[in-house]
């Protein structure tokens, strides 16, 4: 149905929509503080412009919405403990690196661009019976550290230990490399629409998840599935369903939004939120949403006391973490990757923390439109060679990095939207 309105129409009602939502949000900011919320009004009225305009509904320009929008709905009046006003340079930053980003992301839209066909058209022919074999061999690979974390630590197992079984999984050798193979498993079970191939790699995965549980992992194969269906409808020019579409991903938030008590509440053995609410920390928003609301906004008010405490940059040692974690250097040398947040109950850091650190206010900058560059490459990549289940594992794991950039940089931190990139690349030689 979107695609019916007129564009001058949809730009008209967006922004309509964000000025009328200030006068109602933010009555209580200072000039400055509305005229930065008005820029990045603008920047989330963009990101979801420019996000319909494109031919799959899952692509960068509307992933990347949700960290603007992140800023946008910082509110301070929240929790007055946990919260502080944002300074204009915290303002000014955020806008800055968003605008980079999305500079990225034009620039490398540019058709001139060409893939070397040879190296990613491998995977484009596979036949179903191929599909199938590749992703009972990846779901093999996949579940190597469960299966090592079963026979070091079968005690555990049987007393149903989760917490100590986690640990000897990820004790494995190379746990995290051969993990990420699990999401391909998926891919290729998905595309090869044999249900006992499925079922095998869903009961594979089941067992995986119980004894090395995260929430990443879950939304990830989530995110697999949902893609690789969706590439396949759209490969297959089938009608998709943009209203369907969206009625999953708010399914998805609102069990992402369950999902913080639940797992807080496994995690601590008490009600978290009321904890929260125990404490007084918790003022103008419901009990149940403020763990989700604070992780969502939080990773500003980190970034600014990044900002306050930060004497020496780093020059470049967040940017190559992934490089030197594959040379193991990182441990070698001593390296502290480590950040402080303003209060320890919220860890969670925007994209730009790294950026910052390393090098700066303008050099974070310039490290934005790097990464915009990067990540319009490898969506330019999925749309060019969809047809290759290892194409779209590659896209799958990097839309879950895109859309969690408002929290974490998983590119430099976990660094595997980059290594399955690697992986995959290796897999076709």
């Amino acid at each position: 149905m979107i695609r019916y309105i007129k564009k001058s129409n949809l730009i008209a009602a967006i922004i309509f929509l964000t000025i009328i939502g200030f006068f109602f949000w933010y009555r209580n900011l200072s000039g400055n503080q509305i005229g930065f919320k008005l820029i990045i009004g603008i920047i989330v009225s963009y990101c979801v412009i420019r996000g319909l305009q494109e031919k799959v509904i899952i692509n960068p320009y509307l992933l990347f919405s949700i960290t603007p929008i992140s800023l946008l709905i910082y509110d301070k009046s929240v929790s007055e403990h946990y919260l502080v006003d944002l300074s204009n340079t915290t303002y000014l930053i955020a806008i800055a690196n968003f605008t980079a980003m999305l500079l990225g992301f034009n620039l490398m839209r540019n058709p001139k661009i060409k893939f070397n066909y040879n190296l990613w058209n491998k995977g484009i022919n596979l036949r179903t019976i191929e599909c199938a074999k590749y992703a009972k061999i990846f779901m093999i690979l996949g579940i190597y550290p469960t299966i090592y974390g079963c026979l070091r630590g079968a005690g555990y197992l049987f007393s149903f230990n989760l917490n100590q079984m986690k640990n000897i999984v990820n004790s494995a050798p190379l746990s995290s490399i051969f993990q990420l193979f699990l999401y391909a498993g998926v891919v290729c079970a998905f595309k090869s629409k044999q249900k006992q191939t499925i079922a095998m790699c869903m009961f594979s995965l089941i067992v995986s998840i119980i004894l090395n549980f995260s929430k990443s992992t879950v939304a990830m194969v989530c995110i697999s599935v949902l893609v690789t269906i969706y590439t396949e409808r759209i490969n297959n020019k089938e009608r998709t369903n943009r209203s369907l579409m969206i009625m999953l991903l708010l399914v998805a938030g609102y069990l992402m939004y369950e999902s913080f008590d639940i797992y807080n509440n496994i995690r601590h053995d008490y009600d978290t939120n009321a904890y929260f609410q125990g404490l007084g920390y918790v003022d103008n928003v419901s009990q149940n949403l403020f763990l989700p609301y604070m992780y969502l906004i939080s990773p500003w008010s980190n970034l600014q006391y990044i900002m306050q405490t930060t004497s020496v940059h780093t020059w470049g040692l967040w940017f190559i973490k992934p490089i030197l974690g594959y040379l193991q250097l990182d441990t070698i040398l001593g390296i502290d990757y480590s950040m402080t947040p303003r209060f320890s109950a919220f860890n969670t850091f925007s994209y730009i923390s790294a950026f910052y650190i390393d090098f700066g206010f303008f050099g974070s900058i310039i490290c934005s439109f790097i990464f915009g560059l990067g990540i319009m490459w490898i969506y330019r990549l999925y749309m060019q060679f969809s047809r290759s289940p290892y194409v779209i594992t590659i896209w799958a794991l990097n839309v879950y990095a895109i859309a969690m950039l408002f929290f974490n940089n998983h590119y430099l931190e976990l660094s595997y939207p980059i290594t399955i990139l690697i992986l995959m690349w290796l897999w076709q030689k």
